[in-house]
């Protein structure tokens, strides 16, 4: 996979809107997608260990996002993982 550039240093405050973004989240969208995206998890792995059904942990991650997207318009939330691309 190709190397992302360090955003942080073009945007020094990204790292930590990011970290406020994600930590305002209620907890049962962030948890799933910290899992996905900081924990590289596959969606089957988070739905066996929060025991929920695969479709509810996919809801649950999508959400999470669509919030991020509409309480930051402004910020690009393109974010990589092991197994896709996060948008």
């Amino acid at each position: 996979m190709e190397e992302l550039p360090d955003r942080k240093q073009d945007s020094p405050g990204l790292q930590i809107d990011l970290e406020r973004a994600i930590h305002e989240l209620p907890e049962i969208f962030r948890i799933p997608l910290v899992m996905q995206v900081a924990g590289g998890l596959s969606i089957n792995e988070i739905a066996e260990i929060l025991d929920i059904p695969r479709g509810t942990a996919l809801s649950r991650i999508a959400r999470a996002r669509k919030r991020l997207i509409a309480a930051h318009p402004q910020t690009t939330w393109t974010v990589y993982n092991n197994e896709q691309k996060i948008s």
